[in-house]
C-alpha cells in the first residue's frame, strides 16, 4: 500500500481474447483505485471439464 501498487494473476477463459479481458479488468481496477500502479499477469484457463 505505501508504494500505490497492486498486482494479481487473472486466469482468463477462451470466451473472451486475452487482450480484451486485461483490458477490462485494467480499466475497471484503475478506475476504483486511480493512484494505483496496476500489474496483472494474465493466465489461460486449462481446467478440464466434462
Amino acid at each position: 500500500m505505501e508504494n500505490k501498487e497492486i498486482s494479481f494473476d487473472v486466469v482468463m477463459s477462451f470466451d473472451i481474447r486475452p487482450s480484451e479481458g486485461l483490458k477490462i479488468a485494467h480499466d475497471e481496477i484503475s478506475a476504483a483505485y486511480p493512484e494505483y500502479k496496476i500489474t496483472i499477469a494474465p493466465d489461460i484457463d486449462v481446467s478440464a471439464t466434462d
